[in-house]
């Protein structure tokens, strides 16, 4: 178990292999977040949701290493709008209209 932000960041990094300057950046970037979560405990608060940011665009977490392994695609259906997906079920159950035909 590692005792610090700055070492458990340390190990993490070991597996992230880009040497891409905007890597080595945000890299650069949540060392110095692990440094103040580790010098300042209240810290957390303010600079939590940041560091959190930085090690998901370095795929250090599980969101990021669970998108990484679907090839960082989305579910088709997750952006459809509501209407959309009534107008599919409708289709669906053989009416082909994507008009309501109920009067108003």
């Amino acid at each position: 178990m590692v005792a610090t932000y700055l070492e458990a960041l340390t190990a993490s990094l070991k597996t992230v292999e880009s040497k891409n300057p905007a890597d080595v950046a945000a890299m650069r970037l949540a060392w110095g977040y692990a440094e103040r979560l580790d010098d300042d405990a209240e810290a957390l608060a303010k600079v939590g949701p940041l560091y959190l940011t930085v090690l998901t665009a370095l795929g250090l977490t599980p969101a990021a290493r669970a998108a990484a392994m679907k090839g960082g695609q989305t579910d088709e259906r997750a952006s459809a709008s509501p209407l959309d997906e009534l107008r599919e079920r409708r289709s669906r159950k053989g009416g082909t209209s994507t008009m309501d035909s109920a009067v108003s």
